[in-house]
């Protein structure tokens, strides 16, 4: 857990395989794919909005008869860049997965809501109701929040350090998505919100 990267969407190496819709809550339907690319077994769990775009990806490759593993969060689009001008609320998912244990690599999938106070310019965001989508049962974690979380003029917010800590940004016209990413109590993350 713990690394932040920045990354343009012509840097990212796609490959073809199937995808599968998993379900829609809220508005936002989450495909699945999971397959083998470039020696790299592979898995990922997100959408694709409107405006921006959310994912959680676990890879595992073996170099040299080294086992290699990770688990990360994605999330990016056309940032408004701007903060909201008034009170609002977002509602969506979350994805991710345990960083360790027994269940890690599961897939959980749970609910986002954002709320954000122009009075002080924070938003709190809580991920609630998550579900172990492998073991079809409530996850032991089932809520994590965050709040008093700064955000910028340019319409992006983050807030901790590693292993707990939320960074995200507002998408679209008149900040229409918030998505980002997100790791605490053991869940690594990310999520997708529209505006209510």
């Amino acid at each position: 857990m713990g690394l932040s990267d920045t990354i343009r969407l012509s840097d990212l190496e796609t490959a073809n395989l199937p995808t599968e819709a998993i379900g829609t809550k809220h508005g936002i339907t989450l495909m699945w794919s999971s397959g083998r690319h470039d020696e790299t077994d592979f898995t990922v769990l997100g959408a694709w909005m409107d405006h921006s775009g959310f994912a959680f990806q676990t890879e595992q490759v073996t170099v040299e008869g080294v086992q290699i593993s990770g688990r990360y969060g994605m999330a990016g689009g056309d940032l408004t860049g701007s903060a909201p001008s008034g009170n609002a609320t977002w509602h969506g998912l979350m994805i991710g997965t345990p960083a360790t244990g027994s269940d890690r690599g599961n897939r959980l999938q749970g609910d986002a809501a954002l709320n954000y106070r122009l009075d002080d310019e924070h938003l709190d965001a809580t991920f609630s109701n998550i579900r172990n989508l492998d073991r079809r049962r409530v996850h032991s974690t089932s809520s994590v929040q965050f709040t008093n979380v700064p955000v910028s003029s340019r319409g992006t917010f983050s807030a901790g350090l590693t292993g707990n800590r939320i960074q995200g940004g507002f998408y679209g016209p008149s900040q229409a998505e918030a998505v980002g990413v997100f790791e605490q109590s053991n869940i690594v993350g990310a999520f997708g919100t529209t505006r209510q």
